[in-house]
């Protein structure tokens, strides 16, 4: 399995860890180092330190630096932590492992520096460091001292701290990569594991994205955002937030017809108005015809962006044709042009037609079987010269790219409403709502 072959195991590299006969102290300003200098390539993993407390030191960090004329200097390469009232207090002291992070890859003949500090301790709340103040033979380093927080240090001669440095060795480069990805010598963590912590880490992060030039700063810095059409939930907006002078929009003529009185229509018989709504209905008779026409006219339907929204429902699914369209006031005109829903028995269609001023054809795409008496919210989106765009209930059901309006052919109505029945029985088209807002 990835991450569990190829790869050294984990060894002790520089070290000195018998003769201790004494101790050293760490607390606030005061820090301590051990300078030591690997003999061999290799990535350190972690330390193990002989310690024990006083008090409690709180939080003691132990991190590795480099060295200049066999002192601490820098920052550190790596570093870890261990929590002070957890170590002994035992004043022979005990091992510990402190685990260096990501860890870092040594050159060989290179002095580098353990430092362990407890800043929140003071003389009585205290982390001692176990060593060998005599006599000590540790040949690449001794112990060093600070009383500034590492600013400056001191070199105790002839004295070293007990100590342990792990890691693993100069691995060869097929053990180091999985594909093109680094690959850790001294974490088992998988590299699937990795990306799926990462993305947790990511997720729960609230100010991901936040910083200088970041996208959600970008996005709360602009003055106008190019959102999505549709893209925004209206119920997410809080109340007062949108001014009036985003509601009043001048480019648009606005119709929205309060389907109460039948003056601005020309109507077969059998239209109807009851609470609010059009009905239309062809009575028993086979073949026959009933229509709604809206007297306002558009001259510039194939040329302006428009949308519509029309509201409707049917009561039959069998034998009969009906239209919902924006445009021509007559089906069966040589020089119709529309767009909106058609339907044919049980079938809705999205439907446009364009003239040549000789004949009419239809372009249709079907795009749902009608359901007796169920609501439908139909609309459609036309983009002159580029498409037209069918919605019904809110999602999108078609989009027709091809012989879209003739402009040569311009005066429409606003909407045609057509019912016929091809038996001999009542179909009735309900229309709830009608609404077109055109380009200026």
């Amino acid at each position: 399995m990835i991450g569990d072959k190829n790869f050294e195991s984990m060894r002790k590299y520089q070290y000195y860890d018998t003769g201790d006969d004494g101790d050293v102290d760490a607390y606030g300003v005061n820090w301590l180092a051990q300078t030591f200098t690997p003999e061999a390539v290799h990535m350190i993993s972690k330390v193990k330190l002989k310690l024990f407390r006083v008090g409690d030191p709180g939080t003691v960090k132990v991190s590795i630096k480099n060295t200049t004329a066999g002192k601490p200097s820098g920052a550190d390469l790596c570093s870890g932590t261990i929590e002070g009232i957890n170590i002994t207090e035992d004043t022979n002291g005990e091992w510990y492992e402190i685990t260096l992070g990501s860890g870092y890859t040594f050159e060989k003949n290179k002095m580098y520096a353990i430092v362990v500090r407890a800043p929140d301790g003071d003389a009585s709340n205290k982390v001692s460091w176990r060593r060998d103040t005599g006599d000590a033979t540790y040949p690449g380093g001794t112990l060093c001292t600070s009383s500034d927080s590492g600013v400056d240090w001191g070199i105790i001669s002839g004295s070293d701290c007990m100590f342990e440095e792990w890691g693993v060795g100069e691995p060869a480069p097929t053990a180091v990569v999985w594909g093109l990805l680094p690959k850790s010598q001294i974490d088992s963590e998988l590299i699937e594991e990795a990306i799926a912590r990462m993305i947790a880490e990511h997720n729960e992060d609230e100010t991901a994205h936040l910083g200088e030039g970041q996208s959600l700063q970008s996005h709360k810095a602009s003055e106008i955002i190019d959102h999505v059409v549709n893209s925004i939930i209206a119920d997410k907006i809080r109340n007062r937030e949108i001014p009036i002078e985003k509601l009043t929009d001048f480019n648009y003529l606005r119709y929205s017809f309060s389907l109460e009185t039948l003056d601005c229509w020309d109507t077969s018989s059998g239209v109807f108005i009851y609470g609010g709504r059009m009905g239309l209905s062809t009575g028993g008779a086979i073949n026959t015809v009933c229509y709604a026409d809206s007297k306002n006219y558009i001259r510039t339907i194939a040329t302006k962006f428009f949308k519509a929204q029309m509201v409707f429902r049917l009561g039959y699914t069998t034998k009969q044709l009906a239209y919902i369209v924006v445009g021509s006031d007559s089906i069966d005109g040589d020089e119709q042009q529309n767009c909106g829903f058609k339907i044919v028995d049980n079938k809705i269609y999205a439907l446009h037609s364009r003239t040549n001023g000789v004949t009419t054809t239809e372009y249709t795409t079907e795009i749902e079987t009608l359901e007796a008496d169920k609501i439908y919210i139909g609309r459609v989106v036309f983009y002159p010269g580029e498409k037209i765009e069918f919605y019904l209930n809110d999602v999108l059901k078609a989009t027709h790219t091809e012989n879209l309006f003739n402009p040569d052919f311009n005066e429409q109505d606003l909407f045609h409403l057509y019912i016929k029945n091809t038996e001999a029985l009542n179909k009735n088209l309900s229309i709830e709502q009608l609404y077109i807002a055109i380009e200026r």
